[in-house]
């Protein structure tokens, strides 16, 4: 890994983890798919879609060559 970090929303392990988060939580909120469609192809192509982000979270962070926080100000832009 590279020194230095980047902002949380340049991560693609973030993005991924927020997906598979809006995915669980989103037949709770009656949004997307159904209870009722939840046991037939709706359910599986859902399922199908969160384990893909999720493989796709745990990739991203193997990949990744910085770390994710707050980034330095260039002394250049402190005084603007």
């Amino acid at each position: 890994m590279t020194s230095g970090t980047k902002p949380w929303w340049k991560s693609k392990t973030i993005w991924a983890a927020l997906g598979v988060f809006i995915m669980t939580i989103a037949p709770e909120l009656g949004l997307g798919i159904t209870s009722d469609d939840a046991a037939g192809l709706g359910g599986a192509v859902g399922d199908i879609a969160t384990g893909a982000l999720a493989l796709f979270a745990i990739v991203g962070r193997l990949r990744a060559k910085q770390r994710i926080g707050p980034v330095p100000i260039a002394p250049d832009d402190a005084g603007q």
